[in-house]
Parts: C-alpha cells; structure tokens; sequence
C-alpha cells in the first residue's frame, strides 16, 4: 500500500503494486560453514503488469538488458523495476568467527562487456565480521559492518536512479511510505562498530557509527566545480550505550546514543 499523503492524486499513478522475489541458497561441499545465496526481486503495477504465469517467470529472465531490445523499445525498458543480489556468509564455529557481505544491482547492465566495464553501475552493498570471545561469565562479540547505498561514479554518466526508488514504479521499496529495505536510507552510507556482552541475565554494550544521508540528492543539488559545498553532507557521528536486562517474564530495555 501507498502512502496516504502521496504526493500526486490517487487517480493519477496506480496503487496495486506487487512484487515478485526468489531466493537461492548453496552449501558447497568440502567448504564447512560456507554459504552461497542469491536473490531476486521485481516489483510491479498489476494494473500494468498483470499477475501471470508469464508475469512470475520474469525471475528467469536475462540479467542483460540488451535481452530485452526489440525494433520498437530499442533500450530495453519494460514497466518493472528489478534488483538482484549475490551474498555469501562463512561462519567458522570453532574460533567465533563470520564474515558476510552481499552486493546488489537495481539496474540490469547492457551486456556482458558492460559488466565487464562497469560492474560498479547501479550497485549497493553491505560487507561485516563478527568475532566471538568465550569469557568466564558470558560471551563477547565484536562486529564491523560497512553499508553504502549511494551512486557511483558511473551515475554521472548514466541514469540508475535512487536504491528503492524507479522511474516506473514511483512510490518505490515503501509500504504506508515506510521504506522496505536498509534502515539507512537510499543514497547513504554507515560504518558501525559494536561491542556488546552477553550473559544469561541479559547484555550490554557500546557501538560507534558513522551515518552519511543521501549523498545521492546532496550530489544533485551542489555542482559547483570550486568545491565551495564541501562541508554541507548531511553527516552524524553517533556514540551509545544499550542494555537488556531479563526479569523473569520481563525484558527491560535501555538505549542511549549522542549524535554530532
């Protein structure tokens, strides 16, 4: 569903969106702990697109946009928006250690020489570790994680719009307006470094970030070749604290985080 404070009338763009994803996940032998996956997902206006056998085997469909030219739509386009993601997760139980990242594309390339060229066009990505240390009294975990949704340079060269946002499907990744997808936002990035105990009473811990928002819209809006807006990203750095404390059917919960 749409927001109901959309910005142009109801009548005036469809509502019905839908969406159609598959996942895959492979355990490779001879590789203990490693996992393999990849994902896919269109999202369409079922006024437009209708729910069809055809319409649901568009998961199958050529990852190459050139696929997808004929005389009379030279370029390809089609009235879906599609995103397609590989990931990988390697956890190693014996020492505590697991590493994770998955790289994600809103936008087909052209061919293969393309991806080849430019595989960084239209992409976003997550890449973390996570540490375990076994102490007398609980467990401590250490995690790392960069998360960068913003355009690459390849965006200034060619249009691939905002992560979870199309030109043909206008409210985008959103349900009631609230974006389905990283917590971040389109068009920005985070670097999070965490530190938290467990114990079988609870858990507590410290964690610094780094959240840059929408360096996509601020690199519309400031083009000025002097360099006079470098100090205008819309940056927070932010340093907290949160506990969890188990009191018998109760889970009290305490947060604190400052923001500069």
């Amino acid at each position: 569903k749409q927001s109901d404070f959309w910005r142009v009338p109801p009548d005036t763009f469809p509502d019905d969106r839908w969406t159609n994803s598959i996942a895959l996940v492979f355990e490779p032998r001879g590789a203990k702990g490693l996992y393999l996956g990849m994902g896919r997902v269109f999202m369409a206006y079922q006024r437009n697109t209708p729910i069809t056998v055809g319409g649901l085997a568009t998961l199958f469909q050529s990852v190459r946009k050139q696929s997808l030219s004929t005389r009379d739509n030279p370029r390809g386009k089609d009235s879906r928006d599609q995103m397609i993601s590989p990931w990988f997760r390697w956890v190693f139980p014996d020492v505590g250690f697991e590493t994770y990242g998955e790289f994600g594309k809103s936008d087909h390339n052209w061919n293969w020489r393309d991806v080849i060229l430019e595989p960084d066009h239209a992409r976003a990505y997550v890449l973390g570790i996570n540490k375990l240390f076994r102490l007398r009294n609980g467990i401590l975990e250490t995690r790392f994680e960069v998360t960068n949704l913003a355009s690459p340079r390849t965006a200034g060269l060619r249009g691939a719009g905002f992560w979870y946002h199309h030109s043909r499907i206008q409210q985008g990744y959103t349900e009631n307006g609230q974006v389905v997808g990283a917590g971040i936002g389109t068009g920005s990035d985070q670097q999070a470094f965490n530190v938290e105990w467990f114990a079988p009473f609870g858990r507590a811990g410290v964690f610094l970030k780094r959240h840059r928002s929408d360096s996509d819209s601020f690199y519309r809006a400031y083009q000025d070749p002097d360099g006079g807006q470098i100090f205008l990203h819309d940056v927070r750095l932010g340093l907290g604290a949160r506990a969890v404390v188990f009191a018998g059917p109760l889970q009290l919960e305490l947060s604190y985080e400052r923001q500069q």
